[in-house]
């Protein structure tokens, strides 16, 4: 059984750290061997990608939290779903939809 869990929390809470220790759960679990793989998907890749691609020098100090609302939020005033919608067309979601596995989206923060 497929399960999807996005994980809400204020910057810095631990929600990476969090999907890492459902997914050492699933790896531990005697029974995983029925349990599709688990994989991690963020609404912000999409951001990032856009960053990087133009102005990369902004990641020579650590993630630019700043520019990454800026633009995020930026966007989000002309569609406000197009990170989501970016992230569920992705090539890697759609494969993991398709194939049943587990889907953990560790920055949820919008309503």
């Amino acid at each position: 059984m497929q399960f999807k869990i996005g994980i809400l929390g204020e910057a810095r809470a631990g929600k990476d750290t969090v999907a890492d220790l459902i997914e050492r759960a699933i790896i531990s679990d005697k029974v995983s061997s029925n349990i599709p793989h688990l994989y991690a998907f963020t609404f912000s890749s999409g951001i990032h990608e856009l960053l990087k691609s133009y102005v990369p020098d902004l990641y020579k100090q650590g993630k630019p939290r700043d520019a990454l609302q800026r633009v995020g939020q930026l966007l989000r005033e002309y569609d406000p779903a197009v990170w989501i919608n970016k992230l569920f067309n992705s090539g890697e979601y759609v494969y993991s939809e398709q194939f049943g596995y587990n889907i953990v989206i560790t920055d949820v923060r919008q309503p």
